[in-house]
């Protein structure tokens, strides 16, 4: 069947959109050295692959316990499936770049479903081209990898809100095992606060609290994420020990909750750092959310700054722990960019200081630059 124009204008937005993102994540994913978190990954896979235990993950020698272990399956299995026994930077990396394209992708769809196309295709090239994508796109480390699962959780709850109850239910379950995928990932903070920040704005200011909760399908989801996650931990359980393992970050030894913190600037001051340089349009998008504010643009909004708030009252401050909010951030930020016509502004801002970063890289680096600059 041939595709319609508007088809085609969607295949050429997807590829368009995947290409950069390669090209903006992938670029010197094999040339730049590891750096101490991409380490650990990198060998505790290697080590998966030379003791043939996938189960207790080690890095020589020593229990690895401080995440769970589905970024080093993955990164052991490209190894294993090309044959490469030693990690290289580039295996190491690969599924953090292909998770940022994941993660684009799904802004693209969410600022269609939620606005149009044209807000959509914006959020996708904005979020390859932002600050976390450089910086985090590239890094072995599974934050980038996490990020997708919990930005997928939240695509997956917004396509339920339009669609019948017998979809809702199948939809809600592959909600919850993207969710469960995530907790294997690096636990379940993310995921929980993504959906609780989306299921708290809709109970207060949408569909109310009763249809949230039919939508939600918490039971099914509680036993879907059982089901995929506790065989691997009660498995390590029994080979490593119920002391080691209850001591250990896995089991969650560093969580606690502090409401003193609630007012700590870190991450209202941080987290527009990894928007850049599109956190320059932060005037304009406030606007669109007060005009939308019973909207989509005021339901993204709410679960960034929901994220923040919950984020601020944990005891360690990571700027990484928001990039699952890059996507919202981004579409919310498209939206303006089409909505606002005071947009044109900021966007001149924009362009101003991105040629200045591009002038001085060239200045720096001369025509070794020119490869990045282009």
């Amino acid at each position: 069947m041939a595709l319609s124009r508007s088809g085609y204008q969607r295949l050429a937005a997807v590829v368009l959109i995947v290409l950069l993102g390669l090209a903006a994540a992938g670029r010197g994913m094999g040339d730049i050295p590891l750096e101490s978190h991409e380490i650990y990954v990198a060998q505790t896979a290697e080590n998966m692959l030379e003791s043939g235990d996938w189960l207790v993950p080690r890095l020589n020698g020593e229990y690895r316990l401080t995440k769970p272990p589905l970024s080093y399956w993955l990164v052991a299995g490209a190894g294993a499936m090309t044959g490469q026994a030693q990690v290289s930077p580039a295996l190491a990396r690969a599924p953090s770049v292909l998770a940022l394209v994941g993660i684009a992708l799904l802004a693209a769809w969410m600022g269609a479903r939620l606005f149009e196309p044209r807000v959509g295709l914006l959020a996708g090239l904005m979020c390859v081209a932002s600050f976390s994508a450089f910086k985090y796109g590239h890094n072995a480390r599974p934050d980038m990898l996490y990020a997708f699962w919990t930005t997928a959780v939240l695509a997956v709850w917004l396509a339920l809100r339009e669609v019948s109850p017998r979809q809702a239910r199948y939809g809600a379950w592959a909600m919850w095992l993207l969710f469960a995928l995530a907790t294997l990932t690096k636990g379940p903070q993310a995921p929980a606060i993504m959906l609780g920040g989306a299921v708290v704005y809709e109970g207060l200011f949408g569909a109310g609290w009763r249809a949230v909760w039919r939508r939600l399908h918490a039971v099914a989801g509680v036993v879907i994420v059982a089901v995929i996650v506790l065989p691997w931990y009660l498995w390590l359980r029994a080979a490593i020990g119920a002391t080691t393992l209850d001591d250990s970050q896995v089991s969650g030894a560093l969580l606690s909750v502090d409401i003193t913190r609630l007012f700590a600037p870190f991450y209202f001051l941080r987290t527009p750092l990894l928007w850049l340089p599109w956190a320059l349009l932060l005037p304009v998008a406030g606007l669109q959310i007060w005009r939308d504010r019973r909207g989509p643009s005021g339901l993204l909004a709410f679960g960034v700054l929901f994220a923040m708030a919950v984020f601020t009252l944990g005891p360690q401050y990571r700027e990484i722990y928001m990039l699952p909010w890059l996507a919202p951030a981004m579409v919310v930020f498209a939206a303006a960019l089409v909505r606002v016509p005071a947009a044109r502004v900021c966007v001149a801002l924009v362009l101003v200081v991105v040629a200045a970063g591009l002038a001085w890289l060239l200045y720096q680096s001369g025509l070794a630059g020119l490869a990045s600059v282009l």
